[in-house]
């Protein structure tokens, strides 16, 4: 009886001693995944600040396309109202105070001089307003090739989501009562994500988190 109770015990004690042995090496994990973690996210920040302020310099750009149109629209409008003024206020003097052959005459320069600038006040006129969709060279590539929700590209708005999914692996094993791995081969390498799957059944979470309250559980879980 003595006999059975030491050989209990030491079992009991080398079952400890893994037990601490594993703690230690899953602390040991978790601290690399954490170092890992903010690694990516240090990263992440980086590249999104990078990116903040490329998209901000081809916004700088585009807009100072697009207002250096605008001004240059406003300046022929105003040169061609100017002129439109000058002619009506000369027509209405010639009109109210000139006589029929004056009246006459001014019509047949308004034919002679005139009739390609009101060609080029017509064509004014009928000219579309600028939009930011009219503009050309690196802003149209741009425009056409997309930004991809704040991304150069979808490759890497992949990479950088592929990176987070992905952001540490814990090297996990089970204990069973005699002190050995059973956990599953293909069980044996996963990421935080997968132990708090949806997928994984009650055993499954039974096997990796066996002896938990339902609290701790939760907690674990989350």
């Amino acid at each position: 009886m003595i006999e059975k109770l030491c050989a209990n015990l030491f079992e009991a004690q080398e079952l400890q001693e893994s037990v601490i042995r594993r703690f230690e090496e899953a602390e040991v994990a978790a601290m690399t995944v954490r170092a890992q973690i903010n690694a990516n996210f240090d990263s992440l920040l980086l590249a999104a600040e990078g990116r903040c302020m490329r998209l901000r310099q081809q916004l700088n750009a585009i807009s100072t396309e697009h207002r250096q149109g605008l001004d240059d629209s406003k300046l022929d409008c105003s040169r061609a109202l100017g002129e439109i003024w000058r002619s009506i206020d000369f027509l209405e003097k010639t009109l109210t105070r000139g006589t029929d052959i004056e009246v006459l005459r001014v019509k047949g320069q308004l034919f002679r001089q005139h009739q390609q600038q009101i060609l080029r006040w017509q064509e004014l006129a009928s000219r579309p307003l600028p939009t930011l969709a009219a503009r050309s060279g690196a802003a149209k590539r741009e425009s056409a090739r997309g930004c991809t929700a704040g991304w150069q590209s979808e490759q890497e708005a992949g990479i950088f989501l592929q990176r987070l999914a992905t952001f540490g692996k814990l090297q996990t094993t089970g204990i069973s009562q005699h002190g050995k791995a059973d956990i599953p081969p293909h069980k044996q390498r996963m990421s935080w994500a997968d132990l708090v799957s949806c997928d994984s059944t009650e055993d499954e979470a039974e096997m990796w988190f066996g002896g938990l309250s339902p609290i701790q559980l939760s907690d674990k879980k989350h």
